[in-house]
């Protein structure tokens, strides 16, 4: 996976690098590899920015937000 780290600001959002863009917000996301649930990742917020894709989880945001960089995505899998 190419999950990463992901630093927060101090109202729990993600940190944006200098020319990064936020686009949309998403709440009540799960985190997914596959058909699988990714435990520990059931219950957050999903932020779309022009290079990233990020996870902030609602209950512990500082040991379970992620972000995959977009260029590292190959193809989107779509599930409802």
């Amino acid at each position: 996976m190419f999950l990463h780290q992901l630093d927060l600001t101090t109202a729990l959002r993600p940190e944006l690098l200098p020319d990064e863009t936020l686009l949309f917000v998403q709440d009540a996301v799960g985190l997914y590899e596959g058909k699988y649930k990714i435990p520990d990742y059931q219950d957050g917020h999903a932020y779309l920015t022009s290079h990233r894709a990020c996870y902030v989880d609602n209950k512990e945001p500082r040991k379970f937000s992620v972000a995959v960089n977009l260029k590292d995505v190959e193809r989107p899998e779509f599930y409802v």
